[in-house]
């Protein structure tokens, strides 16, 4: 079975910028102006998110079937080919998984920059969400007799 899962950059972004001011505020003495994304930083989220998207990859290697963009280069699609036994019922679960993925990964490497404590921890959340999306891409329902 053939899926398609898109992810849409702006939005990615835009919960990468209200992160990444949200605890820049929150750790105070004007951390934000060093921490906040403005659109000067693009080129950076951009790059962020070309590295995370070869992560997403080469974790679901096995399942990839080809990936586009949008003319706009908004929209990244990933197409999988999964079992024909896989739980249709889990799309929407993956889907939340990897918009996550895909902030946290972009604000682990962003704050490797600009917050290098809180880093590592981003980073872990974004490896937990990929294994996330990894096991229920594999997650086949059990057949009925």
């Amino acid at each position: 079975m053939r899926i398609e899962i898109e992810i849409n950059k702006n939005d990615v972004y835009e919960e990468v910028k209200k992160t990444s001011w949200y605890v820049g505020v929150k750790i105070g003495d004007n951390s934000y102006k060093i921490i906040s994304i403005n659109e000067e930083d693009r080129i950076m989220l951009d790059r962020f998110f070309e590295e995370s998207k070869n992560t997403l990859i080469n974790r679901l290697i096995r399942v990839f079937y080809k990936e586009n963009v949008s003319e706009d280069n908004n929209v990244y699609t990933i197409h999988l080919i999964l079992s024909d036994a896989f739980n249709k019922n889990l799309l929407q679960s993956i889907q939340s998984s990897l918009f996550s993925f895909y902030v946290m990964s972009i604000i682990s490497k962003w704050f490797a920059i600009t917050n290098k404590p809180e880093s590592g921890e981003y980073a872990t959340n974004a490896v937990a969400l990929l294994e996330d999306v990894a096991k229920k891409v594999r997650y086949k329902i059990r057949p009925r007799h």
